[in-house]
């Protein structure tokens, strides 16, 4: 991803890291936290770090395993939004509502740390990917993203 940054007209580099997953994998418990040891020195480490987006499927909601992760995050003082994914495959528009409102009701005891906006995006569809592909150049547009968002 590159952005123009319009004052400086000079190009901004940004990389989007996909970390393992940490929850619906096929992978042995030792791998797993292996993977969120990892991930835990990634966070405290990378400075340059400007935004966590924590993904989700629609069709699951927020489970016990996504607010393990969010008590996690907190530690790390770093901006995360929530993106519920592939929401072509909720049933119907009132399990939808009912995902958003238990999402949104549980992210919200987190405080400042967790954006209150929620993305919901369909890749197959490109449904909310312009707006999210938008948010993420915003974090690696802006030097000071995280300051701006507190």
């Amino acid at each position: 991803y590159h952005a123009s940054h319009r004052h400086a007209r000079k190009k901004r580099q940004g990389m989007v890291v996909d970390s393992p997953g940490y929850g619906f994998t096929s992978a042995p418990v030792k791998l797993k936290t292996l993977w969120w040891k990892m991930i835990q020195k990634y966070l405290c480490y990378g400075v340059r770090l400007n935004l966590i987006l924590l993904c989700i499927p629609a069709h699951r909601g927020i489970q016990g395993q996504d607010i393990k992760v969010l008590e996690e995050l907190k530690y790390f003082n770093k901006p995360v939004h929530i993106v519920l994914t592939k929401v072509d495959q909720v049933k119907n528009n009132e399990q939808l509502v009912r995902t958003l409102n238990e999402t949104s009701g549980i992210t919200h005891k987190f405080g400042h740390f967790v954006r209150p906006e929620i993305h919901l995006v369909c890749a197959e569809h490109n449904f909310g990917v312009p707006d999210l592909r938008s948010r993420v150049g915003l974090a690696f547009e802006l030097d000071h993203y995280i300051e701006n968002f507190k």
